[in-house]
């Protein structure tokens, strides 16, 4: 799906999954928010970079490898752990517990 939704359907993918978020950030351990750090968005650790930034580049038909080279400031380990984080929180059905350590061998907190 390369493209942004429209109003309409916006509103339809708001009415189905509503206005909260669905992944708790703050117990991923690549990615931090600071009020007025851009915008308070939230970006890769260390950087200015928004975690928004990766969807968007993947979405238009970037590779890891692609936005890593756009984005310099960002490391492979930080978007393996972002990666590995949405894929656990997406197995949980109450929601994210988060990750303990960083890289592939992260350890699941309990």
């Amino acid at each position: 799906m390369n493209r942004k939704l429209n109003n309409p359907e916006r509103a339809e993918f708001q009415k189905l999954y509503g206005q909260s978020p669905m992944v708790n950030w703050s117990k991923c351990i690549s990615v931090e928010q600071t009020p007025g750090k851009v915008s308070g968005a939230w970006v890769f650790k260390g950087t200015r970079v928004p975690v928004y930034a990766l969807f968007e580049n993947l979405n238009g038909g970037a590779t890891l490898e692609k936005f890593i080279e756009h984005f310099p400031g960002v490391a492979r380990e930080q978007v393996d752990d972002l990666t590995e984080f949405l894929l656990y929180s997406l197995e949980q059905k109450s929601g994210p517990r988060g990750l303990i350590g960083s890289g592939k061998g992260a350890q699941r907190e309990t």
